[in-house]
């Protein structure tokens, strides 16, 4: 949504791609850095702090782990600006490209037949002891007192994390499939051609992805990855 919002017209386009770029990968090391302290709470954080407090010998408590939070984000957004300038001038040589190897994709042949494998079911059973475990950690999270469990702060992240996950996989996991699929019934109708489109697309896009690699096999190495890269853009675009 933020690239549609960006290029909407091509004016500026290297500032927008560096925009785009910047603030894509450093939501992304946001998101990380919040789904650690999620999981783990402030308890991970202290014990960085410690473990670097311990290992420089400082005697002063530092925040090292705010530092660390910040260099990782530094980094990904300087990865980001770089990412931005290099997807701006890939972009002036799609054209080129679609026109000295598109020809190689104008008329795909026909999909591949796939055949599904089946999946083990997994057993009823074992959903119940999970679940069971999982709320037996979940009450003693809740009521540390009432259960025999090791009072260090190791102990806290793990049961702590362990309590989430479980969170997700059996309660917020199931109830956001549910809401999606009462969504995708209502709007099934309205967006069937999309998703029809997106279907067809699916096995196009791995033909091109083969079809790719089979015809840089001419060259090797590094030549091999550049040629490859060059001829799935065009087929893909």
């Amino acid at each position: 949504m933020l690239g549609q919002l960006l290029f909407r017209n091509r004016k500026y386009f290297l500032a927008k791609a560096i925009i785009l770029g910047v603030l894509a990968l450093v939501e992304s090391a946001g998101q990380r850095i919040l789904v650690l302290w999620v999981l783990f709470g402030n308890s991970f954080w202290d014990a960085v702090n410690q473990f670097i407090q311990k290992l420089t010998g400082d005697k002063d408590m530092t925040d090292y782990s705010k530092m660390i939070a910040l260099v990782y984000i530094a980094i990904h957004a300087i990865a980001g600006l770089l990412i931005g300038i290099y997807a701006s001038r890939l972009a002036s040589r799609v054209d080129g490209w679609k026109k000295e190897y598109g020809h190689h994709f104008q008329e795909p042949g026909p999909a591949e037949d796939e055949t599904a494998v089946p999946r083990k079911k997994r057993k009823g059973i074992m959903k119940v002891i999970f679940l069971l475990i999982w709320s037996i950690l979940a009450l003693a999270l809740i009521f540390p007192n009432s259960f025999f469990l090791p009072s260090t702060d190791a102990a806290f992240i793990l049961l702590r994390s362990i309590v989430l996950l479980g969170a997700w996989f059996f309660v917020v996991k199931p109830l956001c499939m549910i809401a999606f699929r009462k969504w995708m019934n209502k709007k099934g109708v309205k967006y069937r051609q999309d998703i029809e489109q997106i279907r067809l697309w699916l096995p196009r896009t791995r033909q091109v992805f083969l079809h790719s690699w089979r015809i840089s096999g001419s060259q090797e190495g590094i030549a091999r990855v550049r040629l490859f890269s060059k001829m799935l853009i065009a087929g893909i675009l």
